[in-house]
Formats: C-alpha cells, structure tokens, sequence
C-alpha cells in the first residue's frame, strides 16, 4: 500500500498522520496503520485478502487492513513529501458534532454504536 501524510490547511500533518510529524525522509516503509482517504492499494494485496472477512460490526478497517498487509508480507510506504489537504471528519460530518455538541456526539457514538474500529 502506498498513502501520502495529509496535512490541514497550513500544510501541518494532521490526524492520523501525528506519528509522522518532523520525520526527515521522504518515503518510510512504515509499521503503522494507514487512513484510506489518501492509499492506495496494490491488486496483489487486493488478491491476496478475502475481504469477506472483515467484522461487520466495525465501522472502519483501516488498521485491520493495514495490519493484513504487513501481515501478509506487504510493505506499507508512507509518503511524507506527497502531502495531501484533508479536514478532520470530513466523511462523517456526524463527527463534527464532536466540536460544536459533544453531548449530543458523545451520546450518538454511544447508543447507535458508531465509529467502530
């Protein structure tokens, strides 16, 4: 898998990528788990891994699939100089409630079960 560290605004890397900040090198085959808003999978990998297999009761696989990669004897390279602009939540815009009402997220999160990982 290939994936580039995303970054806010002003170009800071932002969540997922905190354990990327100040690294120096441009390409690190890394050990952690990916956010699939900005990866890239090979069909090798895609071949390999029955996704049937994911629990259903998750909401979210991006470590578990990070993780099958390495598992599989994939490397998982992580682009630090490809930066990629991406703004917290932006595909569960239910999670922005998280800023503006974290009573009602908080609440949400935890009666319906969301954001399994």
């Amino acid at each position: 898998m290939a994936a580039s560290v995303t970054t806010d605004e002003q170009g800071v890397i932002n969540f997922p990528y905190l354990y990327a900040k100040g690294r120096k090198a441009d390409i690190y085959d890394e050990k952690k788990r990916f956010s699939f808003c900005c990866t890239l999978l090979t069909l090798n990998f895609l071949k390999s891994f029955d996704f049937n297999q994911l629990d259903s009761s998750k909401n979210w696989f991006d470590v578990t699939i990070s993780h099958e990669s390495i598992k599989n004897g994939f490397h998982n390279y992580l682009f630090v100089n490809l930066p990629v602009l991406h703004r917290p939540h932006g595909s569960r815009p239910w999670k922005q409630l998280k800023y503006t009402n974290p009573i009602k997220y908080y609440w949400l999160k935890y009666t319906k079960g969301l954001d399994k990982i």
